[in-house]
């Protein structure tokens, strides 16, 4: 373990960790928020002296303040009750590397990159924000309880944000997710809160349950897998929306074109079930956007 150093505030908001400013600190009914996520109340933290890249299999960081990214080239890494001031990069999904996260804050600032990817990591209580993506599953990740929002912007305006992206083998399970970064002419902003287009792989196997997803500033709130005119879109499946619920928002979407688009209920495994608008009724978007 890296050598203490002295300690920092126990608690801070994301403005005040040198993160975007949070959409709101409290989003209510139980969903997870500044409350539920993040370094715990009255956790002391220390400084981080380690190496940025973690190289030694099961390495822990407990209750410390990291003031870099880290890179994990190594198994059975643990970030537990800290605060990173910088994203968790998981490069190589092929070569037995894994990390879990949980109660922890990730604070990107304004750089246009991914929060926590790439694949091979369970998150629990995570808060993430800034980043032109707050966090992205390539293969085999599940992420639960936690709350991303205050992506960055893109003063040149051409970068497409998100909260989280899925490709293959993830679960999604009872998270507050919003993409929330501001849109810039010509084309710089949100895509959807939640991203699988089938663009560079198949998106396939993924569980999305429970969660909240919030209405933002995206074109819609979720993609299903199958965009049209990606390469592949025809091979998505395995797909279930499962139990979450949608925020109307002014416009009665969710997002600004509709809640959801690219979902093919006709493919193999695809389910749709029992996901509502947050006044509880039923939400069975027409055609799924296709």
């Amino acid at each position: 373990m890296p050598t203490p150093q002295p300690s920092e505030s126990p608690t801070a908001s994301a403005a005040q960790s040198g993160g975007p400013s949070a959409t709101a600190t409290s989003v209510g009914g139980g969903w997870p928020d500044a409350s539920s996520t993040g370094v715990p109340e009255g956790t002391e933290l220390t400084n981080y002296t380690g190496g940025c890249e973690i190289t030694k299999p099961g390495t822990i960081i407990d209750a410390m303040v990291v003031n870099c990214g880290l890179r994990i080239h190594a198994s059975d890494v643990k970030i537990t009750r800290s605060r990173i001031k910088g994203n968790i990069n998981l490069r190589d999904t092929a070569a037995g590397h894994s990390f879990t996260i949980s109660d922890s804050e990730v604070h990107v600032g304004d750089k246009l990159i991914t929060g926590i990817g790439n694949g091979n990591f369970t998150a629990d209580r995570v808060e993430v924000t800034g980043g032109n993506r707050s966090m992205y599953c390539a293969t085999n990740c599940r992420i639960e309880n936690s709350w991303v929002h205050g992506q960055s912007g893109d003063p040149a305006g051409k970068a497409h944000f998100s909260g989280i992206r899925m490709s293959q083998n993830t679960v999604v399970r009872h998270n507050t997710i919003i993409c929330d970064a501001p849109r810039t002419p010509p084309g710089a902003g949100c895509s959807a809160a939640l991203t699988g287009y089938g663009g560079f792989a198949p998106v396939r196997n993924n569980l999305i349950e429970k969660n909240f997803f919030l209405r933002g500033d995206s074109s819609f709130c979720a993609f299903g897998g199958s965009t049209r005119g990606k390469e592949y879109s025809d091979q998505a499946g395995h797909i279930r929306f499962v139990d979450n619920v949608f925020q109307r928002g002014s416009n009665g979407k969710c997002g600004n074109l509709g809640p959801i688009s690219g979902f093919d209920p006709s493919a193999p495994g695809n389910v749709w079930q029992n996901n509502t608008w947050d006044d509880g009724t039923e939400l069975t978007p027409p055609n799924f956007g296709r």
